[in-house]
């Protein structure tokens, strides 16, 4: 990570009606990167307005790329800080967290969007739990692992060996099928299709019916790309499912924590997915040291581990618990039931197809 990241910091004066809870410092940090999209941000600041937090903050704004707010971030009161747009959202947050003094940093990034009243006083309250090491807006089981197995597979099956897609087949793995058609190969999850079409380029394969055989042969190419010095080879970094960890959008925890597990995170988007849900994420790391990870919904309850899915927070029901959202959560209400069922299995239950694992 890019170390001596100079941050200029323009001080402005805050008062947002909350509590006032002298005893703990609390950074708010919300990361603006206009590359992303500029209403995305003016979102945030509807919600940051519409919602009190009812807990006593600095607003920082993050303006990654952003080197003249102008008027953007008028109406609210802020200390804007500009930053290059380079790396990605976590290594800003840790430049962050190692140059500010604060007792609590809640990180949000660009999708961020508030949902309820009293918002930081809700995580507040169970993060200045001893026991606690991270308080997040969302959790889920997910094992990018097994997530990418099985979107590999349905794309072998489609793409290279031409299977006669039933409606059954379609209505299953629909959500697939159409990340498949949007990516056209950019998607950094597909390196498979290298290796495929590697495999394959000389071979032209009639369509065929679906069958066992299939999920022996996609094993064996599977081993081919996943093994040392394979394209997905890193996708081993990931426990299987279930894999519980907070996701990384919208998360509250003690700074001087933050700093001491002493992350340093190389600019890749396997390495952001890694700090997030891998073996030495920041998940597993801060259960290691016999803290506590919970989410906090908009209800003020604190969720733990085994509860997560009762919370309603991130791909159940209508998500209508979530406290902070983001573009996946909000993706998830505008799914079509046909396709929830799928994101529902990867995200809180494991999902087969044939024999694979």
């Amino acid at each position: 990570m890019r170390k001596g990241l100079i941050l200029i910091v323009s001080f402005l004066k805050k008062s947002h009606g909350e509590h006032r809870v002298a005893s703990k410092t609390v950074a708010v940090v919300y990361l603006a990167r206009p590359k992303t999209g500029i209403n995305y941000i003016r979102n945030f600041i509807k919600s940051y307005i519409r919602y009190r937090a009812g807990y006593s903050h600095d607003l920082i704004i993050l303006g990654k790329g952003l080197a003249d707010p102008k008027d953007l971030f008028i109406k609210i009161n802020h200390k804007f800080i500009s930053i290059p747009d380079i790396g990605f959202d976590i290594h800003a947050y840790i430049n962050f967290a190692n140059h500010s003094n604060y007792e609590y940093i809640l990180f949000c990034n660009t999708y961020s969007q508030i949902e309820s009243d009293d918002w930081l006083l809700k995580m507040m309250g169970h993060a200045v739990n001893p026991k606690i090491g991270i308080v997040g807006c969302t959790g889920s089981y997910e094992s990018l692992y097994n997530s990418s197995r099985l979107m590999q597979k349905v794309n072998w099956l489609i793409n290279i060996k031409k299977i006669k897609v039933n409606k059954e087949f379609e209505m299953r793995y629909g959500f697939f099928i159409d990340l498949l058609r949007d990516s056209e190969g950019k998607n950094y999850r597909l390196l498979i299709r290298i290796l495929i079409r590697k495999f394959y380029k000389f071979i032209q394969v009639q369509s065929v019916e679906y069958g066992p055989e299939l999920d022996l042969e996609f094993s064996a190419m599977w081993a081919n790309a996943s093994n040392v010095g394979g394209p997905l080879a890193w996708l081993y970094k990931f426990p299987e499912f279930p894999n519980p960890h907070i996701r990384t959008t919208a998360f509250l925890i003690k700074r001087s924590l933050l700093s001491e597990l002493n992350f340093s995170i190389p600019e890749s988007k396997e390495a952001c997915a890694i700090f997030e849900s891998g073996y030495e994420g920041l998940t597993k790391k801060i259960i290691a040291l016999n803290l506590g990870v919970c989410v906090v919904g908009a209800d003020g309850l604190a969720y733990s581990v085994n509860d997560w899915q009762k919370s309603n927070t991130f791909r159940s029901k209508e998500e209508e618990n979530v406290l902070i959202s983001d573009n996946h959560v909000r993706g998830w209400r505008e799914t079509s039931s046909s396709k929830r069922s799928l994101i529902h299995e990867l995200t809180w239950g494991n999902l087969m197809l044939g024999k694979d694992k």
